[in-house]
């Protein structure tokens, strides 16, 4: 789904989700969704239970998992992920984080390697159009490339 401002909704398959009326909020109840939103545009906001992803000129992908965890991964930019008690954490290109199924707690940010998951992805890979986000994503793969090779 493209808004008119250019954000990109794509939605894994299994997926149910809900808009929250008059907001740029998705409700996600089970399965994945890609969230690519323009920088400046309004961003938006992925909810599962008391937990929040923000986005806001990023590109993140959530995912429920089979045990009711939470896992934001960040392509580009950067979002924000809160508990319903108010603790966050803020996430990096190539950085995810879990929230536990009872959403009080977050496991470790954990980095991951980005064009490994970029090239497999049918969230990213699996569409007619690219994402308009894709030079932003490659700029983020180049600059984890190039840190991994630094050591």
């Amino acid at each position: 789904m493209t808004a008119p401002d250019q954000t990109i909704t794509r939605i894994g398959a299994n997926t149910v989700f809900t808009f929250e009326s008059g907001e740029r909020n998705l409700r996600l109840e089970k399965g994945s969704l890609l969230f690519s939103s323009p920088a400046g545009k309004g961003g938006g906001t992925i909810k599962y239970r008391g937990t929040a992803a923000a986005v806001l000129g990023t590109t993140l992908i959530c995912t429920v998992l089979p045990d009711g965890s939470f896992k934001t991964l960040v392509l580009e930019g950067q979002a924000q992920v809160t508990l319903a008690d108010g603790r966050s954490v803020t996430l990096n290109a190539g950085e995810m984080v879990i929230v536990q199924p009872d959403g009080n707690a977050f496991g470790p940010v954990e980095r991951f390697n980005l064009e490994s998951l970029v090239s497999r992805l049918l969230l990213v890979t699996g569409f007619s159009h690219p994402l308009s986000s894709t030079p932003l994503i490659n700029a983020a793969i180049e600059r984890q490339n190039a840190q991994s090779a630094a050591g």
